[in-house]
């Protein structure tokens, strides 16, 4: 996480991360990042990962690279 704090919701809890942190979330597992002011994140993922989870709709990005 670059800049800011954010929030990461799962069904049983939340973990909280700040700038120079990084957690990984289990392949599969359903979560909501959430932030009450603007953050930068840095996602990193597998070729192949949809933005959208396993739903394709609008919001699906059209480019895997």
């Amino acid at each position: 996480m670059p800049e800011g704090t954010l929030l990461i919701d799962f069904h049983d809890g939340a973990v909280p991360l700040n700038a120079g942190e990084m957690f990984a979330v289990k392949h599969g597992l359903e979560h909501k990042p959430c932030a009450e002011k603007e953050v930068t994140p840095l996602l990193i993922e597998l070729r192949g990962v949809l933005n959208t989870g396993y739903e394709r709709g609008k919001r699906t990005a059209k480019y895997d690279i």
